[in-house]
């Protein structure tokens, strides 16, 4: 074996360790954060390192054209907006209301006390003025009359759990802004 391929080897095999290393940290992390077993959530992630330590980058040739992936996780779909009524027949209902929620949460935009730093606020000068407004987090309404339109028109939605509608992109869980905006 040449020197090259022995370093490519070596450095393949850290890699993979890292990878390995870092799924185990995430999952304590997980665990720690969100409860016992909270990591067991999280298996397209732990796919997506796994592919990262064999250096298996995902391909695929679609309507959007080509996708290379080295962090590929499976079920993300760029192409699909998660507002897409057929894909997610309960956005519609969102729709039909986007205007008296988007209302109700601009009427709060001003109140500086409803909104607390970002999670990557302290550690990263690229998010120094990100703050967030919780509506629904940690599994409950934070202020069911403050927020009584977005919260009644929530509830409605038939089988449907609000943790649910924030996965596939809704600014809902929580609300966000960056700066001013």
């Amino acid at each position: 074996m040449r020197q090259s391929e022995t370093t490519y080897s070596r450095a393949q095999t850290a890699v993979a360790l890292n990878c390995t290393l870092l799924v185990n940290g995430l999952k304590k992390i997980v665990d720690h954060e969100f409860g016992a077993g909270a990591s067991d959530r999280i298996d397209r992630v732990v796919q997506m390192y796994e592919r990262v330590g064999r250096n298996a980058i995902f391909e695929d040739e679609g309507p959007g054209g080509r996708r290379y992936a080295p962090g590929y996780i499976s079920g993300l779909e760029p192409a699909l907006p998660f507002h897409d009524t057929g894909a997610h027949p309960w956005c519609a209902h969102l729709e039909r209301h986007w205007k008296a929620i988007w209302q109700e949460l601009q009427s709060c935009n001003e109140d500086e006390s409803l909104w607390t730093p970002g999670a990557y606020q302290a550690s990263n000068e690229a998010y120094e003025d990100w703050k967030i407004m919780g509506v629904f987090t940690a599994d409950q309404w934070q202020d069911e009359r403050r927020f009584a339109v977005t919260t009644r028109v929530l509830k409605q939605l038939e089988g449907k759990q609000a943790d649910e509608m924030a996965r596939p992109g809704i600014v809902l869980d929580p609300l966000v802004r960056e700066g001013g905006n």
